[in-house]
């Protein structure tokens, strides 16, 4: 894990709460278990963006961080995620948005909707932070280099297929993902999710299959996390994963006893440094254990 990475994520877990507090209307506290409360901020009221400087809003790395990447890596894996744009389901009917802890990111709270096998439509909310098909390929192509000395179509290809299984390319930041996964029935169940992991949150039924109420919604973006999954996206990396490839702190690990929610602030941690320098430490680490 390189040097800037790391102090990211060390600053990220003693400026975490601080920024949450900041934020109009939202009171953090410590539940039950050292969990971790945040209460939805009064009606009317927005997280504030100007606790710091803002990023550029294009979905794109600094161009010094692509600069000496090979550009035909590039533009092959770039056309690989342009051509399955549809992958991103969830982004429809979606408006710029404000969330705690991700002042400056050019965030999108999206209204989208699913169908099961049955023709029952169900709808959900959900805020992400999804990176363009140039930033995606910036990001697989240097995890390339950095993990096998080379961009070479297999590894590129291995990645890219990787984050679309696991994700679609999409990086849910609050909210509820509908997934037909547990069983592959034709039925979406629902997940919540929090900084790219999926989460428990109070009041909200996981893997749900009805349609959820407005306040299921409204706890899935702003209720208290009870407890959080194994899997960081766009491409699922374990908290072992992160350790192997030099991550410092305690997230735990993969057993149900052991999954610190400390996990979704390291996630949220590198999620930002990747979306500002062009390294995604944490796609490096699903690689270095899975190439």
């Amino acid at each position: 894990m390189s040097a800037h990475a790391k102090l990211r994520v060390a600053g990220a877990l003693v400026l975490y709460g601080t920024a949450l507090q900041a934020c109009r209307g939202t009171e953090v506290r410590q539940g039950e278990a050292g969990r971790t409360e945040l209460s939805q901020p009064a009606s009317g009221m927005e997280a504030p963006s100007d606790s710091g400087p803002g990023v550029d809003t294009l979905s794109a790395p600094r161009p010094a961080a692509i600069e000496n990447l090979p550009p035909d890596a590039l533009q092959r894996v770039a056309a690989f995620f342009a051509a399955r744009a549809a992958a991103r389901y969830m982004e429809k009917n979606c408006e710029a948005t404000t969330y705690p802890g991700w002042e400056g990111y050019p965030l999108i709270r999206c209204r989208y909707e699913v169908s099961d096998a049955d023709e029952r439509n169900k709808s959900a909310e959900v805020i992400m932070l999804n990176p363009s098909p140039q930033t995606l390929a910036a990001w697989i192509v240097d995890a390339c280099l950095v993990v096998s000395g080379g961009a070479e179509s297999g590894c590129t290809e291995r990645l890219s297929r990787r984050i679309l299984e696991q994700s679609g390319g999409q990086f849910p930041v609050a909210g509820i993902v509908f997934e037909d996964i547990l069983p592959a029935d034709g039925t979406y169940e629902m997940y919540c999710f929090r900084d790219g992991v999926t989460v428990g949150v109070e009041g909200v039924a996981h893997r749900g299959t009805h349609q959820p109420t407005d306040e299921e919604i409204r706890a899935s973006l702003f209720g208290q996390v009870l407890w959080s999954g194994a899997f960081a996206r766009l491409q699922g990396t374990t908290r072992e994963e992160y350790r192997e490839n030099g991550g410092a702190v305690d997230v735990g690990d993969s057993s149900r006893s052991n999954r610190k929610l400390v996990w979704l602030q390291v996630v949220r941690a590198q999620y930002q440094a990747a979306w500002e320098d062009g390294r995604n430490e944490l796609l490096i680490a699903w690689a270095r254990g899975n190439l």
